[in-house]
Order: structure tokens, then sequence, then C-alpha cells
């Protein structure tokens, strides 16, 4: 066993969060599994993982800020990611991310006479949903907490209407209009709404195009894909953010789209132009009207 898990496995919560919280997750608490298909050229080199929800270790956690405009920085002994809070506290099934403390192999049956299961006691936070297993984070010693960015409060907040989105990196600009959305793969999303203080909201169809596909057309390929984050703005200020494999490298990619019609009509002058939904998300907060800016950021550590 490892000599950490002989013990106890702690690592602490740290930005803007009130105090500085540890969590301990026991191994015999786990009750999340999952299975998962990693890196590999060896076709049985899959395992089943038996873990914790992190969602369910920062239940307890108080943060200095709305969730949707928050994102983690998550330390281990080798690599470091960034997650955006929303994808941690707001997914539907909540074995999405999970803080795995063992594993066993997946052994074929046409195998089993040749490869004896194997477990093992570990602590690793693990993104299932990630298409690509990039995010995976051995030994976690730290969460640090940051707000992306601040929502800009406007004297006169009665023209919601942005005509189309500025798309940012870097120095560099794009102008994302009707016309471009047009000419990109269309997806209808049958939504849902509730809202986290105000309960349900009400049921539609929105159709448009998944980000992943609005910033691959502009090829946009950053340098840090594991430390960059997504911040989505509207002309009030409103603010939310997504990391890059949350849109970019995710089994949900599709379901974050920005939509230009609901139930087969254009959007109502309140929505604006172009919506954000995040149907990833149980709530309804990362959906934001009127999108004005999508900036991509490469976070600092």
């Amino acid at each position: 066993m490892n000599l950490v898990l002989s013990f106890l496995i702690v690592f602490t919560i740290e930005g803007v969060v009130f105090g500085k919280p540890e969590i301990k997750p026991f191994p015999d608490n786990a009750l999340n599994l999952i299975r998962l298909k990693e890196k590999s050229i060896e076709a049985y080199k899959a395992n089943l993982y038996k873990g914790i929800s992190l969602a369910n270790l920062l239940e307890g956690v108080e943060f200095k800020g709305h969730i949707a405009n928050l994102y983690a920085i998550i330390i281990g002994e080798k690599d470091t990611v960034v997650a955006s809070l929303s994808e941690i506290m707001y997914p539907w099934n909540f074995s999405e991310v999970i803080y795995a403390t063992e594993r066993e192999i997946i052994v074929p049956a046409g195998l089993k006479d040749k490869i004896r299961p194997k477990r093992d006691k570990i602590a690793r936070i693990i993104f299932a949903e990630d298409n690509y297993p990039v995010r995976i984070v051995d030994n976690p010693a730290k969460l640090v907490v940051k707000r992306g960015i601040p929502r800009t409060e406007k004297k006169d907040n009665s023209n919601m209407y942005a005509p189309y989105i500025t798309l940012k990196y870097g120095e560099k600009n794009w102008k994302i209009t009707e016309k471009i959305l047009r000419a990109l793969r269309k997806v209808d999303i049958e939504r849902v709404i509730y809202g986290y203080h105000r309960g349900f909201h009400g049921k539609c169809i929105y159709s448009g195009v998944p980000m992943r596909d609005i910033i691959n057309k502009f090829r946009i390929n950053v340098k840090h894909p594991q430390r960059t984050v997504i911040h989505v703005k509207a002309p009030d200020g409103y603010t939310v953010v997504f990391s890059w494999y949350e849109l970019m490298n995710s089994k949900k990619s599709d379901l974050y789209i920005i939509a230009d019609k609901v139930d087969g009509n254009p959007l109502l002058r309140g929505e604006g132009k172009f919506r954000l939904i995040a149907h990833g998300d149980f709530f309804a907060d990362r959906s934001v009207r009127s999108v004005e800016e999508i900036i991509i950021e490469e976070v600092k550590f």
C-alpha cells in the first residue's frame, strides 16, 4: 500500500474560498465506480476505478463567488490541470469527476487465463468524460480555486442585444456572425432549464452550433490545453468560465452550443442574437443570454 494511503489522504483547498479547508477522502468510503480506457497500445489496458465524487468532497467548501465563474487548478505529484468548478459541481452525474482510491485492471474473458487481475490502492483525480484521458492527477496535494473574468457592471443595462460575437485569443480577434454559423454543423437540444435558486424555468428546443466547432473553425490551437480556460461574456458583464478540455475534449462537447433559434424561431430579443446553452450542466447558470465575447486564456500557474 502506498505510504500516503496507509494512514490518511489529505489535500487542501485554497484561493477564493473561506478559510483553508482540508479534504480527507477515506478509501473505505469510496462510493463511485467508473471504467476508464487509459492511453495505451495494449488492448486490455483499462481499469475499473473506485472512488468518491469530487463534488461530494467539496460539498462543505464555501466559495467566494458564483460557481459558474470559478475554476480550479488541481496540483498533483507530477501533473497540474485546470477544471471549471461547474464541471465538478454541476454535472447531471456526479461520477464524472472522481477522487479514486482504488483501481483494478479489467481483463477480457479471453485473457483471464494469462493475466491475473491486479488491484491497487491509489490517490488519483480522474475526469471520466474526457475523450482522451489526459486530465489524470496522481497524489493530488492542492486545489486552488480562482475567479474568472470579473463581472463589469454597466450603468445602463437596457440594451442587452449583441449583434455578433467577438472571439479572442491572445492578440487575435475574430467576428462570429450569423453567416458563419449557418455554414457549420447544427445541433438541436431539448432543454429543461433549472436555475440554481429559482427552480424550474421551462422546456424548449434550442438549435445552434457546438462551441467546439466554432473554435475549430478558426483553427485555434492553444499551447497548453491542460491550463486553458474559456470565458463567455454578456453585454451586462455577466461572465462564466469553462475549461478547454470540457468544451474541446469531452463526451459532452456537443451539449455546449451557441444557439440562434428556439423551437424553430429566432431567439427573443431578451435572449440576444446568440445564446449559450450549457446542456451539460444540471443548472442553467452558464446558459448565457446575448453572448458578446468568447475569450480563450492560458492560465499562469
